[in-house]
């Protein structure tokens, strides 16, 4: 049974940003950048969704604006980005249908918070780059190390593993210095993100269908709240074989469902992960599940 857990850290992707974004407007005058976001995320699904093509999905990459050549944030933006510590992919087959894992682990070198950090998987052959998916990954607090998870119709590409990539879109900027806004932002500035303390607290088997329970032990930090779960892969050598999100179904388009509003103080939260989901050559005592990232609520 899989005992290997880490105090880390997901068509999910850029959508959930819009939803991060409403939830942020509602308590703070200004959150030019989440509104930003938000936009480019709405637009973005109405192009993907409405498209019957998956070929017309695929772009070369380009590269995105910083922050602050696309909105007026009210105050100066510093660019910064996440550090990529490791990174794999696998291939399963669900109802028929083939998807790519991604799985990632995302740390953050920098002294400040890390606010609206994105990511694209990308596939290289024949000296050509292509973006075959990009996703929001949320804030990763001072120092942290965090998980991602994502994935992608298998049906995009039939560029073999090696030559996949996961990187940095060049969205995110660093918590800002709270002094440079006025009493009623200054407030919500003040405090950046944390994420909960977190152990394991059991694992148990699920029938009809088949697969594993994993129960956390969470205590809530303060008015903050976790960017969702995310679930990694090893194989039997350690070696980062793709992930997902830990939501009731990782595969859905339209699901915004990934973020987890944790009651006050300790709580016990639970990640199904079925027998389907689980790639060839996963090592079920390797399987990982933690915060893909932290916000305020």
């Amino acid at each position: 049974m899989p005992t290997t857990w880490r105090n880390n850290r997901s068509a999910q992707a850029l959508r959930e940003s819009a939803a991060r974004a409403h939830r942020r407007a509602n308590s703070l005058p200004r959150m030019p950048f989440a509104i930003a976001l938000a936009v480019a995320a709405v637009l973005l699904a109405a192009a993907i969704e409405s498209d019957p093509n998956p070929d017309a999905r695929i772009t070369e990459v380009a590269e995105l604006p910083s922050p602050s050549d696309v909105y007026d944030f009210g105050f100066t933006p510093e660019p910064a980005e996440p550090e990529i510590l490791e990174y794999g992919f696998s291939e399963i087959t669900v109802d028929g249908r083939k998807w790519i894992l991604v799985g990632a682990v995302v740390r953050n070198p920098h002294e400040q918070s890390l606010e609206s950090a994105s990511f694209a998987v990308t596939a290289a052959e024949g000296g050509v780059t292509t973006q075959l998916s990009s996703f929001y990954g949320g804030g990763v607090p001072a120092g942290s190390t965090v998980m991602v998870g994502h994935v992608v119709d298998g049906e995009m590409t039939e560029v073999p593993f090696e030559g996949l990539r996961i990187e940095p879109m060049g969205t995110a900027y660093l918590w800002p210095d709270a002094d440079e806004f006025d009493q009623q932002e200054a407030e919500y500035w003040s405090s950046p993100p944390r994420l909960p303390e977190m152990e394991l607290a059991g694992v148990e088997a699920l029938t009809s269908p088949d697969g594993l329970r994993f129960t956390l032990r969470v205590v809530k930090a303060e008015d903050h709240v976790v960017e969702g779960w995310t679930v990694l892969f090893r194989d039997g050598d350690g070696n980062l074989v793709g992930g997902l999100p830990g939501v009731a179904d990782p595969f859905a388009i339209n699901d915004l469902g990934r973020v987890v509003r944790l009651p006050e103080g300790e709580s016990l939260q639970h990640v199904d992960v079925l027998e389907a989901w689980i790639p060839e050559g996963a090592d079920r005592d390797r399987i990982e599940i933690g915060p893909s990232g932290a916000a305020l609520g």
